[in-house]
């Protein structure tokens, strides 16, 4: 008899709560043989670093896509070695940047490469505030939702009733199929997932990459106040889909901060990081330039470099 895996594929756009889900899912499933990979589109994977420490397997791929072809064949092979190492459960946390539609494909050849029985359950994890919008403007977050078995449509305590109609009647606009949960923080029974069948679904043999995205590092060799920071963030936000990062301060403490939306959310972490943010824009909306003037407006020459 094969051995039979379920492989959990987190998706959802910039700031939509993949990696709160993450978390969520290895404090439920502690008891578990856990293996996790985490995807990052930009060099810097900050997610990684977001992820409580424990024993579990946690392989990172960064730089590109998961489902992309430049990154397929390392997304094989670290699927490969975390069920080689026994697991009972597969968590993959994919890029926000993520086109899932080559993912049939991908799944197919681990299972009869590894001669498993392999159960891959896509969750889609939508902001409700915010996904309404992002519809509109990017092809993947439609592709994210159509690919869904889940849709998770997460952060309804900040959303207003509009918002959230709004949201959902878009979401099922794309996908009339799959069941969506409202929840805050993903919280629900988790369990209800493995109830989840995986329908048919269109897939093709390549990723469609959207070139209109890309990422930029802004990486700090001086402290920096908060204020400054705050101040940067508010002015970079009708421009740029995500900033994250880890930040030393001049109170020689270092935080974690990310503009989610149009909100600012930080809080101080005990290890030391490498002092960087990663910008996430488009140049649909504008071009790195003038996101690039609003840097040099706040920060002060010489404590950082843009690469």
């Amino acid at each position: 008899m094969k051995k039979e895996i379920n492989m959990i594929i987190i998706h959802g756009f910039l700031g939509a709560g993949k990696t709160t889900f993450l978390r969520n899912m290895m404090d439920e499933f502690k008891k578990k043989r856990l293996g996790i990979i985490i995807n990052d589109f930009g060099d810097a994977n900050i997610d990684k670093h977001l992820v409580p420490n424990s024993s579990n397997a946690i392989k990172e791929i960064h730089s590109g896509s998961i489902f992309c072809s430049c990154k397929e064949e390392e997304f094989i092979k670290k699927v490969r070695e975390l069920i080689q190492s026994n697991i009972e459960l597969l968590l993959v946390e994919s890029s926000g940047f993520s086109n899932p539609t080559t993912l049939g494909k991908i799944t197919k050849y681990i299972a009869k490469q590894n001669d498993l029985a392999l159960n891959s359950i896509n969750i889609t994890i939508c902001d409700a505030k915010s996904i309404y919008k992002i519809i509109e403007t990017l092809e993947i977050s439609k592709k994210q939702i159509e690919m869904a078995d889940l849709i998770l449509l997460n952060k309804i305590d900040i959303a207003t009733n509009k918002e959230k109609q709004m949201s959902l009647e878009k979401i099922k606009s794309i996908n009339k199929k799959s069941l969506i949960i409202e929840c805050v923080y993903n919280q629900f029974d988790y369990k209800e997932i493995f109830r989840i069948r995986s329908h048919d679904k269109n897939t093709a043999s390549y990723q469609i990459i959207d070139i209109s995205l890309y990422h930029k590092q802004i990486v700090f060799n001086h402290q920096q106040e908060l204020i400054t920071l705050k101040d940067l963030f508010n002015d970079l936000k009708q421009y740029v889909f995500r900033i994250k990062g880890f930040v030393e301060l001049k109170n020689n403490k270092t935080i974690y901060i990310e503009l989610d939306g149009h909100q600012i959310n930080y809080h101080e972490v005990s290890e030391e990081k490498d002092c960087k943010l990663v910008i996430l824009y488009s140049n649909k909306v504008v071009g790195f330039d003038s996101i690039k003037e609003i840097i040099n407006k706040h920060l002060k020459y010489g404590e950082y470099n843009i690469i």
